[in-house]
């Protein structure tokens, strides 16, 4: 697990800032990464290239066998 240190900023529609604190991204064994906020999973992404909704995870890796260690 990764945990962010400093606040994480997110620029939503080019013009507005967002602040984010307590950001983690996590990667889950043999699947995608992780988005957490606050703790709640926010986003999956895509880990190995193959997801035909990149960056977002579409369970593809699920399909094809994926593996791959948490962390």
């Amino acid at each position: 697990m990764i945990k962010l240190q400093k606040l994480a900023l997110f620029i939503e529609n080019k013009v507005r800032i967002k602040i984010m604190t307590n950001v983690k991204i996590k990667a889950e064994e043999n699947g995608p990464l992780l988005v957490e906020v606050d703790r709640k999973t926010t986003i999956t992404l895509c880990r190995f290239g193959k997801s035909c909704t990149q960056p977002s995870c579409d369970d593809t890796h699920a399909k094809i066998g994926f593996k791959f260690t948490a962390s």
